[in-house]
Protein backbone atom coordinates (compact mmCIF):
# COMPACT_ATOMS: atom_id res chain seq x y z
CA UNK A 1 0.00 0.00 0.00
CA UNK A 2 1.30 3.42 -0.93
CA UNK A 3 1.96 6.09 1.67
CA UNK A 4 -1.01 8.35 0.63
CA UNK A 5 -3.33 5.33 0.84
CA UNK A 6 -1.99 4.51 4.33
CA UNK A 7 -2.59 8.09 5.45
CA UNK A 8 -6.11 8.05 4.03
CA UNK A 9 -6.86 4.74 5.79
CA UNK A 10 -5.43 6.08 9.06
CA UNK A 11 -7.48 9.29 8.82
CA UNK A 12 -10.67 7.26 8.21
CA UNK A 13 -9.91 5.14 11.27
CA UNK A 14 -9.22 8.25 13.39
CA UNK A 15 -12.54 9.77 12.28
CA UNK A 16 -14.35 6.51 13.07
CA UNK A 17 -12.76 6.32 16.54
CA UNK A 18 -13.53 9.99 17.26
CA UNK A 19 -17.16 9.35 16.33
CA UNK A 20 -17.27 6.33 18.66
CA UNK A 21 -15.77 8.37 21.52
CA UNK A 22 -18.37 11.12 20.87
CA UNK A 23 -21.12 8.48 21.12
CA UNK A 24 -19.78 7.02 24.38
CA UNK A 25 -18.85 10.23 26.22
CA UNK A 26 -22.41 11.19 27.24
CA UNK A 27 -22.83 7.81 28.96
CA UNK A 28 -19.78 8.56 31.11
CA UNK A 29 -21.67 11.50 32.65
CA UNK A 30 -24.76 9.48 33.60
CA UNK A 31 -25.65 10.00 37.26
CA UNK A 32 -25.29 7.24 39.80
CA UNK A 33 -28.54 6.21 41.44
CA UNK A 34 -28.56 5.02 45.04
CA UNK A 35 -31.50 2.64 45.13
CA UNK A 36 -30.96 0.87 48.42
CA UNK A 37 -29.46 1.87 51.73
CA UNK A 38 -28.52 0.10 54.95
CA UNK A 39 -26.10 0.76 57.79
CA UNK A 40 -25.04 -0.15 61.30
CA UNK A 41 -23.57 2.34 63.74
CA UNK A 42 -22.87 2.45 67.47
CA UNK A 43 -25.74 3.43 69.71
CA UNK A 44 -28.12 0.83 68.30
CA UNK A 45 -28.39 2.58 64.94
CA UNK A 46 -29.26 -0.36 62.69
CA UNK A 47 -30.67 1.29 59.60
CA UNK A 48 -30.82 4.77 58.12
CA UNK A 49 -33.85 5.89 60.17
CA UNK A 50 -32.28 4.72 63.44
CA UNK A 51 -29.00 6.39 62.51
CA UNK A 52 -30.78 9.64 61.74
CA UNK A 53 -32.61 9.40 65.06
CA UNK A 54 -29.29 8.92 66.86
CA UNK A 55 -27.92 12.06 65.19
CA UNK A 56 -31.07 14.15 65.57
CA UNK A 57 -31.47 13.23 69.24
CA UNK A 58 -27.81 13.89 70.02
CA UNK A 59 -27.31 10.37 71.36
CA UNK A 60 -23.86 9.71 72.80
CA UNK A 61 -23.08 6.34 71.22
CA UNK A 62 -19.82 5.91 73.13
CA UNK A 63 -20.07 3.58 76.10
CA UNK A 64 -17.94 1.56 78.48
CA UNK A 65 -16.16 -1.46 77.05
CA UNK A 66 -17.55 -4.61 78.62
CA UNK A 67 -15.73 -7.87 79.22
CA UNK A 68 -17.85 -9.66 76.63
CA UNK A 69 -16.01 -7.53 74.02
CA UNK A 70 -12.51 -7.24 75.50
CA UNK A 71 -10.98 -7.97 78.86
CA UNK A 72 -10.58 -4.29 79.60
CA UNK A 73 -8.84 -4.88 82.91
CA UNK A 74 -5.99 -6.58 81.05
CA UNK A 75 -5.88 -4.03 78.23
CA UNK A 76 -6.35 -0.74 80.07
CA UNK A 77 -3.53 1.51 81.21
CA UNK A 78 -4.07 5.23 81.89
CA UNK A 79 -0.67 5.95 80.35
CA UNK A 80 -1.25 6.65 76.62
CA UNK A 81 2.34 5.65 75.90
CA UNK A 82 2.08 2.21 77.51
CA UNK A 83 2.83 -0.29 74.71
CA UNK A 84 0.07 -2.71 73.77
CA UNK A 85 -2.50 -1.05 76.02
CA UNK A 86 -5.66 1.03 75.65
CA UNK A 87 -5.75 4.32 77.55
CA UNK A 88 -9.52 4.56 77.45
CA UNK A 89 -12.29 2.39 78.83
CA UNK A 90 -14.86 3.65 76.32
CA UNK A 91 -15.65 2.93 72.68
CA UNK A 92 -18.38 3.28 70.09
CA UNK A 93 -19.37 -0.35 69.54
CA UNK A 94 -21.91 -1.91 67.21
CA UNK A 95 -24.54 -4.04 68.93
CA UNK A 96 -25.03 -7.77 68.32
CA UNK A 97 -21.58 -8.29 66.82
CA UNK A 98 -21.81 -11.95 67.84
CA UNK A 99 -25.09 -12.65 66.04
CA UNK A 100 -25.05 -13.92 62.46
CA UNK A 101 -27.44 -16.09 60.47
CA UNK A 102 -24.81 -18.25 58.76
CA UNK A 103 -27.26 -20.72 57.09
CA UNK A 104 -29.07 -17.81 55.40
CA UNK A 105 -25.82 -16.95 53.62
CA UNK A 106 -24.98 -20.63 53.02
CA UNK A 107 -21.97 -20.40 55.31
CA UNK A 108 -21.15 -23.27 57.62
CA UNK A 109 -21.06 -22.73 61.37
CA UNK A 110 -17.33 -23.55 61.37
CA UNK A 111 -16.59 -20.94 58.74
CA UNK A 112 -18.81 -18.34 60.44
CA UNK A 113 -16.92 -18.88 63.71
CA UNK A 114 -13.70 -17.85 61.98
CA UNK A 115 -15.08 -14.87 60.04
CA UNK A 116 -14.13 -11.37 61.10
CA UNK A 117 -17.29 -9.71 62.46
CA UNK A 118 -16.81 -7.04 59.77
CA UNK A 119 -17.43 -9.71 57.13
CA UNK A 120 -20.55 -11.00 58.86
CA UNK A 121 -21.99 -7.51 59.30
CA UNK A 122 -21.02 -6.52 55.77
CA UNK A 123 -22.98 -9.46 54.34
CA UNK A 124 -26.02 -8.62 56.43
CA UNK A 125 -25.93 -4.90 55.65
CA UNK A 126 -25.48 -5.55 51.93
CA UNK A 127 -28.49 -7.86 51.96
CA UNK A 128 -30.51 -5.20 53.78
CA UNK A 129 -29.47 -2.59 51.19
CA UNK A 130 -30.49 -4.88 48.34
CA UNK A 131 -33.87 -5.51 49.99
CA UNK A 132 -34.28 -1.78 50.58
CA UNK A 133 -33.70 -1.26 46.87
CA UNK A 134 -36.24 -3.94 45.91
CA UNK A 135 -33.65 -6.55 44.93
CA UNK A 136 -33.88 -8.97 47.87
CA UNK A 137 -35.64 -11.85 46.16
CA UNK A 138 -33.44 -14.10 43.99
CA UNK A 139 -35.66 -13.58 40.91
CA UNK A 140 -35.34 -9.79 41.24
CA UNK A 141 -31.58 -9.51 41.46
CA UNK A 142 -29.93 -7.08 39.06
CA UNK A 143 -27.54 -8.58 36.54
CA UNK A 144 -25.02 -5.73 36.32
CA UNK A 145 -23.87 -4.65 39.77
CA UNK A 146 -20.56 -3.49 41.13
CA UNK A 147 -19.53 -4.37 44.68
CA UNK A 148 -17.00 -2.08 46.32
CA UNK A 149 -15.94 -2.53 49.93
CA UNK A 150 -13.84 -0.31 52.15
CA UNK A 151 -12.32 -2.10 55.14
CA UNK A 152 -9.87 -1.14 57.81
CA UNK A 153 -8.45 -2.49 61.04
CA UNK A 154 -8.37 -6.19 60.29
CA UNK A 155 -6.88 -7.31 63.60
CA UNK A 156 -9.41 -10.10 64.09
CA UNK A 157 -6.83 -12.65 62.97
CA UNK A 158 -4.73 -11.82 66.01
CA UNK A 159 -7.48 -13.35 68.14
CA UNK A 160 -7.37 -16.65 66.25
CA UNK A 161 -7.32 -19.60 68.58
CA UNK A 162 -6.33 -22.11 65.94
CA UNK A 163 -5.29 -22.23 62.32
CA UNK A 164 -7.72 -23.98 60.01
CA UNK A 165 -9.08 -23.91 56.48
CA UNK A 166 -11.45 -21.02 57.21
CA UNK A 167 -9.02 -18.62 58.83
CA UNK A 168 -7.51 -17.24 55.60
CA UNK A 169 -10.80 -16.15 54.06
CA UNK A 170 -12.33 -15.35 57.44
CA UNK A 171 -9.82 -12.61 58.22
CA UNK A 172 -8.96 -11.37 54.73
CA UNK A 173 -10.52 -8.03 53.78
CA UNK A 174 -10.07 -8.80 50.09
CA UNK A 175 -12.82 -11.42 50.10
CA UNK A 176 -15.62 -9.06 51.17
CA UNK A 177 -16.66 -7.93 47.72
CA UNK A 178 -16.45 -11.50 46.44
CA UNK A 179 -18.68 -12.83 49.21
CA UNK A 180 -21.37 -10.32 48.26
CA UNK A 181 -20.96 -10.90 44.53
Amino acid sequence: MEEPALITTALREIRRLRQRVAELEPAADDPVAVIGLACRFPGGASGPEAFWGTLADGVDAVGHITDDRWNISQLYDPDPDAPGKLYTRAAGLIDDIDKFDAPFFRISAGEADHMDPQQRHFLEVCWEALEDGGYGAPDHRPSAVGVFAGVMNVEYGQLARDINAFLGTGISASVLAGRVS
